[in-house]
């Protein structure tokens, strides 16, 4: 189980999500719930800015409901975000007879102030929506299954930090050579 932080990069708003499956697959399915006209912040933020105006991170792996509940309300607490529990991805019956959003159907905005304070949790590293691997393609109740998918994405975290690291020493270096360069033009003018 997981909590998930989707982030409109835009306008900095953060959603706050919990899935048993993978986040990738919960975010193509509120997509596709955009799309098809459902009301709710998300949804409107979703066809308003784009699909690609959004960053997608895995925030926690929970092994227990309770877990998962207590690492969702940090979640909601830390980012003062906006819970994505409760939300609807597919129209009701109500919905497909008659097209005018009735009051009852509103989401209300649940921010973290509104919300129990707890604890901080450590967060966990940003999913690519793009990534090369899906880690968990279904619902994970083995322990043996719930070690892996956490080794897997502390491999995934390791990978990205060397390659941040590397993106960074490239920096460094060009940096460098820049500054020798200027400071080899400013001897020649004295």
């Amino acid at each position: 189980m997981i909590v998930f932080t989707l982030t409109n990069t835009l306008s900095g708003q953060v959603y706050v999500g919990t899935t048993q499956d993978c986040p990738q697959r919960r975010w193509g399915q509120l997509c596709a719930a955009a799309h098809e006209g459902l009301e709710d912040d998300l949804f409107s933020d979703i066809r308003h800015c784009g699909e690609n105006s959004f960053e997608l991170r895995e925030w926690a792996v929970a092994e227990s409901l309770s877990e998962l509940r207590q690492l969702a309300e940090e979640a909601l607490t830390e980012h003062d975000a906006l819970s994505l529990q409760g939300i609807r991805t597919r129209p009701t019956r109500r919905a497909t007879r008659d097209t005018t959003p009735q009051p009852s159907q509103a989401s209300p905005k649940r921010s973290a102030a509104q919300r129990k304070a707890s604890t901080v949790g450590t967060a966990t590293p940003a999913v690519s929506m793009d990534g090369p691997e899906k880690l968990p393609t279904g619902r994970v109740r083995n322990s043996d299954k719930e070690r892996k998918l956490r080794a897997a994405i502390e491999q995934q975290k390791i990978e990205r930090l060397a390659q941040e690291r590397a993106q960074q020493q490239a920096q460094a270096d060009e940096m460098a050579a820049i500054m020798a360069r200027i400071d080899s033009r400013g001897g020649k003018r004295s």
